[in-house]
């Protein structure tokens, strides 16, 4: 899967309820609502990735951040100091 099919299948998982929910919850602009178990099936289906973590992380979308530290090569990560 590529960046653009990733956001529209964020988009498709949305849910104005849980959207709602994460708002009260002190939930930031911009994200469309997605369930962290929709975020984890799609997660399994991408499988490790680091490229498309990297370019999900940088949408700055709540949901494809979260989306991206499930697909991210752990291996590659750098901390800073």
């Amino acid at each position: 899967m590529d960046l653009n099919e990733v956001m529209h299948a964020l988009q498709e998982f949305g849910n104005n309820q849980t959207k709602k929910m994460l708002v009260r919850h002190g939930a930031r602009e911009p994200f469309f609502g997605v369930k962290v178990g929709d975020l984890k099936k799609l997660a399994r289906k991408i499988k490790k990735n680091h490229r498309l973590a990297l370019e999900l992380y940088n949408t700055e979308n709540s949901d494809a951040m979260y989306l991206a530290s499930l697909i991210a090569d752990t291996d590659k990560i750098l901390r800073k100091s």
